[in-house]
Protein backbone atom coordinates (compact mmCIF):
# COMPACT_ATOMS: atom_id res chain seq x y z
CA UNK A 1 0.00 0.00 0.00
CA UNK A 2 3.13 2.70 0.68
CA UNK A 3 3.86 2.27 -2.58
CA UNK A 4 0.87 3.32 -4.27
CA UNK A 5 0.68 6.99 -2.00
CA UNK A 6 3.69 8.66 -4.48
CA UNK A 7 2.14 7.48 -7.71
CA UNK A 8 -1.49 8.87 -6.40
CA UNK A 9 0.44 11.81 -4.96
CA UNK A 10 1.76 12.79 -8.03
CA UNK A 11 -1.46 11.69 -10.49
CA UNK A 12 -3.14 14.70 -8.06
CA UNK A 13 -0.99 16.76 -9.16
CA UNK A 14 -0.66 16.49 -12.51
CA UNK A 15 -4.66 16.44 -13.20
CA UNK A 16 -4.61 19.64 -10.61
CA UNK A 17 -1.85 21.55 -12.44
CA UNK A 18 -3.43 20.16 -15.64
CA UNK A 19 -7.08 21.46 -14.82
CA UNK A 20 -5.89 24.70 -13.19
CA UNK A 21 -4.21 25.38 -16.58
CA UNK A 22 -7.06 24.50 -18.86
CA UNK A 23 -9.38 26.45 -17.04
CA UNK A 24 -7.19 29.68 -17.25
CA UNK A 25 -6.56 29.12 -20.85
CA UNK A 26 -10.48 28.62 -21.40
CA UNK A 27 -11.54 31.79 -19.86
CA UNK A 28 -9.01 33.64 -21.60
CA UNK A 29 -9.93 32.20 -25.15
CA UNK A 30 -13.78 32.72 -23.88
CA UNK A 31 -12.84 36.49 -23.31
CA UNK A 32 -11.88 36.90 -26.47
CA UNK A 33 -15.00 35.29 -28.85
CA UNK A 34 -18.13 38.16 -29.14
CA UNK A 35 -20.28 36.62 -26.91
CA UNK A 36 -20.89 35.00 -23.51
CA UNK A 37 -19.79 31.09 -24.57
CA UNK A 38 -21.40 30.06 -20.83
CA UNK A 39 -24.63 31.99 -20.89
CA UNK A 40 -25.70 30.97 -24.79
CA UNK A 41 -24.76 26.95 -23.67
CA UNK A 42 -26.87 27.05 -21.06
CA UNK A 43 -29.81 28.67 -22.42
CA UNK A 44 -29.30 25.55 -24.86
CA UNK A 45 -27.15 27.21 -27.88
CA UNK A 46 -25.68 23.69 -28.67
CA UNK A 47 -24.24 25.42 -32.12
CA UNK A 48 -21.62 27.61 -29.49
CA UNK A 49 -21.33 23.87 -27.12
CA UNK A 50 -20.33 22.23 -30.13
CA UNK A 51 -17.34 24.60 -30.84
CA UNK A 52 -16.54 25.36 -27.32
CA UNK A 53 -16.64 21.36 -26.74
CA UNK A 54 -13.99 20.99 -29.69
CA UNK A 55 -12.11 24.15 -28.02
CA UNK A 56 -11.50 22.40 -24.63
CA UNK A 57 -10.28 19.13 -26.58
CA UNK A 58 -7.99 21.34 -28.28
CA UNK A 59 -6.71 22.16 -25.43
CA UNK A 60 -6.40 18.99 -23.13
CA UNK A 61 -5.13 16.93 -26.03
CA UNK A 62 -1.41 18.73 -26.18
CA UNK A 63 -1.48 18.99 -22.32
CA UNK A 64 -2.09 14.88 -22.54
CA UNK A 65 0.69 14.29 -25.13
CA UNK A 66 3.06 16.40 -22.76
CA UNK A 67 2.04 14.28 -19.70
CA UNK A 68 2.52 11.08 -21.53
CA UNK A 69 6.07 11.96 -23.30
CA UNK A 70 8.17 14.38 -21.18
CA UNK A 71 7.28 14.16 -17.54
CA UNK A 72 8.14 18.15 -15.99
CA UNK A 73 5.72 20.43 -14.90
CA UNK A 74 7.03 23.33 -16.63
CA UNK A 75 7.19 21.76 -19.86
CA UNK A 76 3.10 21.19 -18.81
CA UNK A 77 2.87 24.93 -18.51
CA UNK A 78 4.58 25.62 -21.91
CA UNK A 79 2.42 23.51 -24.03
CA UNK A 80 -0.55 24.60 -22.37
CA UNK A 81 0.31 28.24 -23.93
CA UNK A 82 1.32 26.62 -26.48
CA UNK A 83 -2.08 25.25 -27.29
CA UNK A 84 -3.74 28.17 -26.19
CA UNK A 85 -1.99 30.26 -28.71
CA UNK A 86 -2.98 27.93 -31.58
CA UNK A 87 -6.39 28.40 -30.38
CA UNK A 88 -6.53 31.80 -30.77
CA UNK A 89 -4.85 31.46 -33.91
CA UNK A 90 -7.01 29.29 -34.96
CA UNK A 91 -10.32 31.91 -33.71
CA UNK A 92 -8.50 34.81 -35.81
CA UNK A 93 -8.26 32.31 -38.89
CA UNK A 94 -11.94 31.30 -38.27
CA UNK A 95 -13.24 35.04 -38.64
CA UNK A 96 -10.95 35.15 -42.19
CA UNK A 97 -12.07 31.71 -43.56
CA UNK A 98 -15.17 32.05 -42.55
CA UNK A 99 -17.13 35.26 -42.38
CA UNK A 100 -20.31 35.37 -39.75
CA UNK A 101 -19.67 32.19 -38.45
CA UNK A 102 -19.27 33.24 -35.28
CA UNK A 103 -21.99 35.84 -35.57
CA UNK A 104 -24.34 33.02 -37.05
CA UNK A 105 -23.45 30.24 -34.05
CA UNK A 106 -25.09 33.14 -31.60
CA UNK A 107 -28.23 32.20 -33.56
CA UNK A 108 -27.80 28.66 -33.06
CA UNK A 109 -26.51 27.80 -36.67
CA UNK A 110 -25.04 24.22 -35.70
CA UNK A 111 -23.35 23.71 -38.70
CA UNK A 112 -20.95 26.55 -38.18
CA UNK A 113 -20.63 25.55 -34.11
CA UNK A 114 -19.62 21.61 -35.56
CA UNK A 115 -16.82 23.43 -37.74
CA UNK A 116 -15.54 25.40 -35.56
CA UNK A 117 -15.73 22.64 -32.82
CA UNK A 118 -14.02 20.26 -35.19
CA UNK A 119 -11.15 23.04 -36.76
CA UNK A 120 -10.40 23.55 -32.78
CA UNK A 121 -10.16 20.05 -32.21
CA UNK A 122 -7.93 19.15 -35.28
CA UNK A 123 -5.50 21.43 -34.26
CA UNK A 124 -5.14 20.66 -30.53
CA UNK A 125 -4.39 16.86 -32.40
CA UNK A 126 -1.77 18.24 -34.39
CA UNK A 127 -0.01 20.04 -31.36
CA UNK A 128 -0.44 17.28 -29.37
CA UNK A 129 1.43 14.99 -32.36
CA UNK A 130 4.17 17.70 -32.30
CA UNK A 131 4.93 16.86 -28.84
CA UNK A 132 7.58 13.97 -29.03
CA UNK A 133 10.19 13.01 -27.23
Amino acid sequence: MPDLIQPIANTALWLLVSIVLTIISLKIYMWLTPYDDLGLIRSGNKAVAYSLGGVVLGLVLPLAAVIIHTGTLTQLAVWSLVALGLQVLLLISEVVLMPGCRKEMKGGNEACGLWLGAVSLAGGILVAACNVP
